[in-house]
């Protein structure tokens, strides 16, 4: 998506991540947001595929077995050749385990991903209600390949449109790779998958992003893993 070029605008954005930075800690807290943020990446993997590499969420898991939440154009030009990596200080090297896409929803761009691997993560949990305008998010995402990202955010609009559906914006670090990485709320529960960076012209803005909405995943899960709890 292009926004218009304006002067002044990278002072500006500067401005708007500080803004973002400080009400992410006013939330929580400083001490507050390291745990959150250690939680949320406990959950946040690297996609690989062929020719892309994108980001993702433990959405469910079972002995040797992880659900993974994450964005339809990563993983939809190199299905065969999936995988996972578990971007983790504790591992030695990072782990990485195949995957397979179980279910798409290309109108709202979102994937799921089964990949089987000895290593456990814990899934994070689907929030119930959706995030105020202007809330701060707490972001995970592997730009540039870069797993363990993290950064603040604020929800900044809920009526971007986009083809048949609405996007969500945010105010935050959102970069190549972060798609169909993780945004959670204070609480540690996934509210949005991010999916697309802003742009002037032809250069990327990586202080503003779309996301598909809480609604859209929860009824994508809701339809393809009816027994997950929501």
């Amino acid at each position: 998506m292009t926004t218009p070029a304006r002067a002044g605008a990278a002072p500006a954005f500067i401005a708007a991540l500080a803004a973002v930075a400080i009400a992410s800690c006013a939330t929580v807290g400083p001490s507050g947001a390291t745990s959150l943020y250690r939680r949320i990446a406990r959950s946040a993997v690297i996609v690989e595929a062929e020719h892309s590499t994108g980001s993702g969420t433990v959405i469910a898991s079972e002995p040797g077995v992880l659900l993974v939440l994450t964005a339809h154009h990563v993983v939809a030009a190199g299905p065969k050749a999936l995988r996972i990596v578990l971007a983790d200080p504790s591992l030695s090297p990072d782990a990485n385990a195949p995957a397979v896409i179980v279910a798409v929803d290309a109108d709202h761009d979102l994937a799921l991903l089964l990949a089987e691997t000895s290593i456990s993560r814990p899934p994070l949990p689907i929030a119930r209600h959706e995030p105020a305008l202007y809330e701060p998010l707490y972001s995970v995402a592997a730009p540039l390949g870069l797993g363990g990202t993290a950064s603040p955010a604020l929800l900044s609009s809920k009526a971007i449109r986009h083809g048949e559906s609405d996007l969500w914006e945010i105010t935050g670090f959102t970069f190549f790779g972060s798609s169909g990485g993780t945004l959670a709320n204070a609480q540690g529960e996934l509210v949005a998958v991010p999916i697309r960076v802003a742009s002037m012209g032809t250069f990327p803005v990586p202080d503003v992003g779309f996301c598909v909405p809480l609604p859209a995943i929860r009824q994508f899960l809701a339809r393809t893993v009816p027994e997950l709890d929501l």
